[in-house]
């Protein structure tokens, strides 16, 4: 008896394509699932959440080292206090209210009343960490205090340490009233930072790159910037470009040449050279003796390129320079022109001195801009093979 074609038939073997494709489409699915779904921004950035207490007191730990010339002002508390008055501080930082509680760092900067009829102060401060997570990082904020208001907000502008690139909000208000002299105030600090490990997001986007065997643009969190200047500090004689105009008030500093005292304060023209010596720009703004004890300047400056490929372009920095060490660490909180939005960081380092006036000061760079958009592509190039994971859904390495 003849048998059934059914026995005898030999088993449907499948072709690799009608099994590989259909898990190629889940995993690729999953993938974007995951890279869309969440910002790129979530993937770059950390939130970071401090509670301090700063303790303002003065005559003591913020000493006033200019006179306002302007007007009596209507709504500060009776006395002698003028349009422009400014004032340098070295204040404590501390974990609760209490002058007496565990110190974590000092708030090192200025302020200056700059409102003709409110009682607005513009603050312009470093905060450095002694204690914690973020022990020997600095944080940098800037912005507008208006003493009456019972919450009153600044920007966090950048820092350094294990806070480089910072951005963010502090949420500042008067806690308690000590004396007449000693201000306490809570500083509730709500800030991201960037981190150099790859999230989740980066991780689907490469993964996606492997399986399609494309490229992920090494620009996809930003485009590196890296300067190596040298800054000629001349504080006299032929040449001056850096000349005191305040003469602090507060005491004689015990760890800078004789004749200093907290409050000092230097406006700033330097010369900016490159490796080659060649005339690359300028270093415009001011430094200030900050600190009771240690040789710490708070050093605002604007770098103007004047040559190179970011000529025509500027660099603010910000932070502590503690003349003492060997290298510091400064912010880069912004830029113009090619350098627009730029964060980072500068190590400061004393590189030589030519005399006892010419002080010539190494500034490498480390710095990023936002890269360009890349235009949307159409989904049909994906099985092409073509670069599809765009800038906006990939982690940086930086």
């Amino acid at each position: 008896m003849a048998r059934s074609r059914s026995c005898t038939a030999k088993p449907k073997l499948h072709q690799w394509w009608e099994w590989e494709w259909p898990l190629l489409a889940a995993v690729i699915t999953v993938i974007l699932a995951a890279a869309f779904a969440v910002p790129a921004s979530a993937a770059r950035r950390r939130p970071v959440r401090l509670h301090l207490y700063m303790h303002d007191i003065a005559g003591e730990t913020a000493v006033q080292v200019v006179k306002g010339t302007g007007p009596l002002h209507p709504s500060m508390p009776p006395g002698n206090r003028h349009f422009g008055d400014t004032t340098v501080m070295d204040d404590l930082l501390t974990e609760g209210p209490s002058v007496d509680s565990k110190p974590v760092g000092r708030a090192q900067g200025s302020y200056v009343l700059a409102g003709l009829v409110d009682p607005v102060v513009v603050v312009t401060a470093t905060l450095k960490l002694t204690d914690g997570p973020y022990s020997g990082s600095t944080i940098v904020i800037a912005g507008r205090d208006d003493v009456l208001a019972e919450v009153r907000e600044l920007a966090v502008v950048g820092g350094t340490g294990k806070l480089r690139r910072a951005s963010g909000h502090v949420l500042w208000r008067t806690a308690e009233v000590l004396a007449a002299v000693h201000y306490v105030l809570e500083l509730d600090l709500r800030m991201e930072r960037k981190i150099n490990t790859m999230a989740i997001i980066s991780i689907a986007a490469h993964l996606l790159a492997l399986i399609l065997a494309v490229a992920v643009p090494a620009s996809a969190g930003g485009l590196p910037v890296r300067l190596r200047l040298y800054m000629h500090d001349i504080t006299g004689g032929p040449g001056q470009t850096a000349v005191q105009v305040v003469n602090g008030t507060g005491p004689l500093h015990p760890a800078m040449p004789p004749g200093s005292h907290f409050g000092d304060t230097m406006v700033v023209d330097d010369l900016l050279t490159d490796d080659d010596s060649k005339a690359v720009g300028r270093a415009q703004g001011s430094y200030t003796l900050a600190c009771l004890r240690a040789p710490v300047l708070v050093v605002s400056v604007t770098l103007v390129l004047t040559d190179g490929p970011y000529k025509g372009s500027t660099i603010l920095i910000a932070g502590r320079d503690d003349i003492s060490k060997e290298v510091r660490e400064l912010a880069v909180i912004g830029g113009t022109g090619k350098l627009r939005r730029a964060t980072g960081h500068v190590l400061w380092t004393t590189a030589r001195l030519e005399s006892p006036v010419h002080m010539v000061l190494e500034l490498d760079v480390y710095a990023w801009v936002p890269a360009p958009s890349a235009p949307a592509r159409r989904w049909s190039s994906l099985l092409r093979g073509t670069n599809v994971v765009t800038a906006a859904v990939v982690d940086s390495y930086y």
